[in-house]
């Protein structure tokens, strides 16, 4: 038989350890109508990027280097190349990821990308996190017509109308 698993142990504040790895959502950007407009698909794509980001470990990141091909995407998250290529083109649209580098075919080289929510190194130094998600507005709706336009018009023909 195997070995008896392991207790958590725990701190004085009655805390364990962690023993895993997580992906972090802010509550900050999780409230944004950026956030709250994103399709199934490009919340996917975003939560697989933002798992192969590695954090702050010794002090360098390696936000700005983030790779996922639409090639690789599309099987890994259950869709098609082209549905991969709108959900990373939404997130590049409403912020949440900037576009480092673009992929090359003939190079067989993959797009690299940034969170925006965290900072990045670049050829020209250290990048600030711009959280570009908070300048993303929804499109206005557009309205045809005047409102007693709309109200004195009718769309359904009318049946039975007595000629007086």
């Amino acid at each position: 038989m195997g070995k008896p698993p392991k207790h958590r142990r725990s701190n004085a504040k009655g805390r364990t350890r962690s023993e895993g790895r997580y992906v972090l959502l802010e509550y900050d950007m999780v409230t944004t109508p950026a956030f709250r407009s994103l399709s199934g698909t490009a919340l996917k794509y975003y939560i697989e990027l933002r798992s192969r980001w590695n954090g702050l470990k010794g002090g360098a990141s390696n936000n700005g280097k983030l790779h996922l091909s639409v090639d690789s995407a599309a099987p890994l998250l259950g869709m098609s190349k082209s549905t991969a290529h709108r959900a990373q083109k939404e997130l590049v649209e409403k912020g949440f990821l900037k576009s480092i580098r673009d992929a090359n075919f003939y190079q067989s080289r993959a797009a690299e990308f940034a969170l925006t929510d965290r900072g990045w190194q670049d050829e020209y130094g250290t990048s600030l996190p711009g959280k570009d998600y908070r300048l993303w507005k929804p499109p206005e709706k557009q309205i045809i017509g005047t409102v007693t336009e709309r109200k004195t018009t009718s769309t359904v023909p009318r049946r039975n109308v007595k000629n007086s």
